[in-house]
């Protein structure tokens, strides 16, 4: 099965990776503008034999999430694909040492502000203990151990969270939309 996995969801960082085509995974990251990027990333791709499509929904930042989400669907709908999303925190999650059997995953939420999502490991499968919130990074507990991508992490990491995402039924394409964490929460209390 060849997937085309896409994450965007992080500040100034995009990832595109295609699955089952030849002998391992083609990964591309870029630390640059996202836009042309993206743009530049997909079309450097032979799609193929393209099977399914998976997406990170969020949270992250809105001009990220909306422009892989837009990508994602275009693909999918094109090609009349199934599309999978993954939430952000999760492709974090599956970043993290394999050891780790309860991890927080944490990703840059700007204005000295974090998401952050409680994970447990089980059997080797990750499992969100609570839904992602947004809390001030100077608040963030020492346990569970915090975890986060750079963006040598962030191509395996989309790797192994797509597996996962195709367990879970696509998403309806139409009326798709991005998670976002409520920013008016109080961002000072864990």
């Amino acid at each position: 099965m060849t997937i085309l996995g896409i994450d965007t969801s992080a500040r100034g960082r995009t990832v595109v990776v295609l699955l089952g085509a030849g002998a391992g995974p083609h990964v591309e990251t870029a630390d640059e503008p996202l836009l042309g990027r993206l743009h530049a990333q997909l079309r450097g791709l032979d799609l193929d034999g393209l099977e399914a499509v998976a997406v990170a929904t969020g949270p992250g930042t809105y001009t990220g999430l909306r422009a892989g989400l837009a990508a994602a669907l275009g693909v999918a709908q094109a090609r009349s694909l199934p599309l999978h999303g993954i939430p952000s925190l999760e492709v974090v999650a599956h970043g993290s040492a394999p050891e780790l059997d309860d991890l927080l995953a944490v990703s840059d939420a700007g204005r000295g502000a974090v998401y952050a999502q409680r994970f447990r490991r089980r059997d080797g499968i990750l499992t969100a203990d609570e839904p992602p919130r947004r809390l001030a990074a100077a608040h963030l507990p020492d346990d569970p151990p915090a975890v986060r991508l750079d963006s040598a992490g962030a191509g395996a990491a989309l790797v192994a969270a797509v597996p996962a995402a195709l367990t879970r039924p696509a998403l309806d394409l139409v009326g798709l939309t991005a998670v976002y964490v409520d920013a008016t929460e109080d961002s000072r209390s864990p």
